[in-house]
């Protein structure tokens, strides 16, 4: 009880004003208590203690930004203390482990989605979907490089490949109540070989229709429109516009249909068709899945 007693007065001491006596009480307070209980706390968590500092590190916070906020009046400093520190490490500890699964994925949460409003998820939350869904993902972008489209004047492949790229900026994989991912991200998770960009849609590489549909999303244009996508040239009436939307959503429900038997309709139907068939915000000019396999219908403005 004395030694309980002694710790408090000497926080309370801390708490006080400047003045010789208050810091002749943090530095005992330090030695005798905080000192020691940083030492305890960072050899429990020495595997993410990566430069040696964690100890002086959990001193210096309590010290100078804990300290002021201990209520003596509702228990003992040392136990107010190790609740403290271990809180903090915690922190850290997750820090940590959010840097290594970016090291090992390149994929960040905070980078690339908001977390939706009322959720209870963190960034670390998301980092996990995002890296198991990224490990989904993998065998379906095999399986569009490796489909057989047969022979035709429209290069399908190309096509499915652009526009799962187009829709993935819309809404996020993982959740459609989060936004849809950055550049970067879409590239990492939907990689092109150098023979994959040197696909064409409408005889022009699809390296470059991406390369246009990133800056103009970025800033804020309407995205490349079916009427763009199909080669119409002059201006576009309305009835363009329609006949162009529908030979758009012709060659992409061609390359679904394709991809999806291939791979298989389950496949298909949990991994890539929650975020694919549905567009939110953003400026999106996509056309729908398959409506005979979907039922869904999109704006299809130009």
């Amino acid at each position: 009880m004395a030694e309980m007693l002694d710790a408090n007065l000497l926080a309370r001491i801390a708490q006080g004003p400047r003045s010789a006596e208050q810091e002749a009480a943090l530095e005992d307070l330090i030695q005798n208590c905080i000192g020691p209980i940083a030492k305890a706390v960072a050899k429990r968590f020495q595997n993410v203690d990566r430069d040696g500092c964690l100890e002086q590190d959990l001193v210096r916070i309590i010290a100078v930004k804990k300290l002021p906020h201990f209520d003596w009046r509702k228990g003992s400093f040392r136990c107010w203390c190790m609740q403290v520190a271990t809180n903090i490490a915690r922190d850290l500890a997750r820090q940590f482990q959010r840097e290594r699964k970016r090291e090992k994925t390149g994929v960040h949460a905070d980078e690339v989605a908001v977390i939706p409003a009322g959720s209870d998820w963190d960034a670390e939350d998301i980092s996990g979907m995002m890296q198991l869904f990224g490990e989904r993902l993998r065998p379906i972008v095999e399986a569009v490089r490796k489909a057989d489209f047969g022979r035709a004047r429209v290069n399908y492949r190309a096509v499915l490949q652009l526009e799962m790229r187009r829709r993935m900026w819309y809404v996020s994989p993982i959740d459609t109540r989060i936004r849809g991912l950055s550049a970067n991200q879409i590239e990492l998770w939907l990689p092109w070989t150098p023979a994959d960009a040197e696909g064409c849609v409408s005889n022009i590489r699809i390296d470059h229709w991406w390369g246009r549909t990133k800056k103009d999303l970025s800033e804020g244009e309407p995205a490349i429109s079916a009427v763009q996508l199909t080669g119409f040239n002059g201006n576009p009436t309305p009835a363009d516009i329609r006949r162009a939307h529908n030979l758009y959503h012709q060659w992409v429900s061609r390359a679904v249909d394709t991809v999806r038997s291939d791979i298989g309709p389950n496949k298909w139907d949990k991994v890539v068709r929650p975020w694919f068939n549905k567009h939110q915000g953003r400026n999106s000019n996509n056309v729908a899945e398959p409506s005979t396999d979907l039922n869904v219908s999109v704006n299809m403005g130009a």
